[in-house]
């Protein structure tokens, strides 16, 4: 019994690249955005997960390559890194904000797991 594998999904593609590197800026933006408005991080990797599956879904014939579930992964994780860099980068330049969203959300965490231990 053969199986018929896709060919691997690869970052250099054109359009891989084009769209990755797009939807990278725009994810920046809307996490520089987030963290300007609300004064903390948000999830990247939602932000990145939803933007990807929303671009599987457009009705292009160049799209379709995206419905992949490889190229939605490697257009996520770009999306993520590029929404954390930019938290980072403001966070650097705008305050301490950002440690302290991460610190309140160690506390809640750490609460939680002992009430339900």
């Amino acid at each position: 019994m053969t199986s018929k594998r896709e060919p691997r999904v690869k970052i250099l593609e054109l359009e891989t690249f084009l769209v990755s590197v797009v939807v990278s800026v725009a994810s920046a933006v809307i996490c520089m955005q987030i963290i300007a408005q609300i004064g903390f991080t948000p999830n990247t990797s939602i932000i990145g997960a939803m933007i990807a599956m929303a671009i599987a879904r457009l009705p292009f014939e160049r799209m379709r390559k995206f419905r992949s579930l490889d190229r939605q992964n490697l257009v996520q994780t770009m999306t993520s890194g590029a929404g954390f860099a930019a938290g980072l980068f403001s966070q650097a330049f705008g305050g301490t904000e950002f440690y302290e969203s991460f610190y309140i959300q160690f506390i809640l965490v750490r609460k939680l797991t002992r009430l339900s231990a």
